[in-house]
């Protein structure tokens, strides 16, 4: 008989702990979605949001079990974690890819790279210019003549766009110089010393909502019982 009870409790623990890990992961896409959309909407990468993507997985999980344990807030810093990296490929593929875009059309020269990349991929150059271009070898500087024909060519077809052709043109312009770099390396091309701290008390604050404190560590806590 106690046997069977102390596997019918086991068995509830385990589905308890399914429950708070969907639980988690639930928070940990919305709340990285929710960064995301903040960070893309208002231009400014809110930090103490980010933090709120790890308290919101905590709280989460929390919930869903009375059980705090270690292995709890292990999946929690886990979850926690990729929440964050969900917000963060977000921002980067919507947001950064803006924000790149802007910085382009404010710059002269990149729009101009940005303009020759769609005349050149769209065949609409002069064929003895493309073939000028291609035969240059790859740290071959083009000749002031080639350089001349192909801006008068590019600022042509600049005055002549309006402001929403030139943001798609800059929108290609940065597709392509960043679509060979993979998540990782657009990552760390993005991060900051603030992200890590905000990454970092983020997990932190999961953790702490799912394990029990110091003065509970020698026994398994049941959050909500035994306070009447």
């Amino acid at each position: 008989m106690k046997g069977m009870i102390m596997e019918g409790h086991e068995q509830a623990g385990q589905d308890r702990m399914k429950t708070a890990v969907m639980a988690g992961l639930i928070a940990a896409i919305a709340g990285g979605a929710i960064w995301a959309v903040i960070v893309v909407f208002t231009g400014y990468e809110v930090g103490w949001v980010a933090w709120g993507v790890g308290g919101l997985v905590g709280f989460a999980m929390a919930k869903a079990t009375p059980t705090r344990s270690r292995a709890l807030g292990l999946r929690a810093a886990v979850l926690a974690a990729a929440g964050l990296l969900i917000g963060k490929w977000l921002i980067i593929e919507i947001g950064a890819r803006t924000n790149f875009a802007a910085e382009v059309m404010n710059d002269q020269e990149l729009m101009r790279q940005a303009v020759f990349l769609d005349l050149y991929e769209g065949d609409q150059l002069p064929p003895d210019l493309v073939a000028a271009v291609e035969s240059l070898g790859e740290d071959e500087m083009a000749p002031d003549s080639i350089v001349v024909q192909l801006e008068a060519i590019v600022d042509e077809q600049m005055a002549g766009m309006s402001e929403d052709e030139m943001l798609a043109s800059a929108e290609r312009f940065v597709a392509f110089a960043v679509g060979d770099l993979g998540f990782v390396d657009r990552l760390y091309a993005t991060m900051s010393g603030w992200d890590l701290l905000w990454f970092f008390l983020a997990i932190g604050t999961a953790w702490k909502l799912t394990t029990p404190t110091a003065k509970e560590e020698e026994g398994v806590v049941q959050v909500g019982e035994g306070d009447g």
